[in-house]
């Protein structure tokens, strides 16, 4: 596994959860 393809991955889930995060924050 590269190192680059590693971090790439940790942003896309850091994204997709901040995500998640807003728009149930906003529902409430």
């Amino acid at each position: 596994m590269a190192p680059q393809f590693l971090q790439m991955a940790f942003q896309v889930f850091l994204i997709s959860l901040v995500c998640s995060v807003t728009s149930s924050v906003s529902k409430v």
